[in-house]
């Protein structure tokens, strides 16, 4: 199959949009948990954990861009979310590496939560075919 025949799935919208919502709220919630991290470690970052939550939408920004490119890619040649919250779950994945700037060796937590595991492990997604 050529690039230029791989076609959107009808409903990809919904997903796309469920994928940033999750991308978005990963995004927040890594922020916060970057800046209760720090607080209750008691130590100085370089970049305040305060500057990093007002950062945080433009990292979302950032991140729901690829992670819409990268949902047509996985839709479109492999299987697609199942439900929208699922789609949600898929997109929050796509902010797992940033538990690095929480503390680096949390990145482990990479293998098991980004969007490929998560459509392995996950036995309901994939339930409806991409065509």
């Amino acid at each position: 199959m050529s690039a230029a025949e791989v076609r959107l799935s009808p409903g990809f919208g919904k997903i796309a949009i469920a994928t940033m919502l999750g991308v978005y709220a990963g995004a927040l919630v890594l922020s916060v948990l970057r800046t209760a991290a720090y607080e209750y470690q008691g130590i100085q970052p370089n970049m305040t954990p305060m500057m990093f939550i007002l950062f945080a939408p433009l990292v979302g920004t950032a991140l729901a861009i690829i992670a819409v490119i990268c949902e047509a890619v996985l839709t479109a040649f492999w299987r697609r979310p199942a439900s929208f919250w699922q789609a949600v779950v898929i997109g929050a994945s796509y902010t797992s590496f940033l538990l690095f700037f929480v503390n680096p060796w949390l990145t482990i937590i990479c293998l098991l939560l980004n969007p490929v595991a998560i459509r392995l492990l996950w036995p309901r997604v994939g339930a409806m075919p991409s065509s």
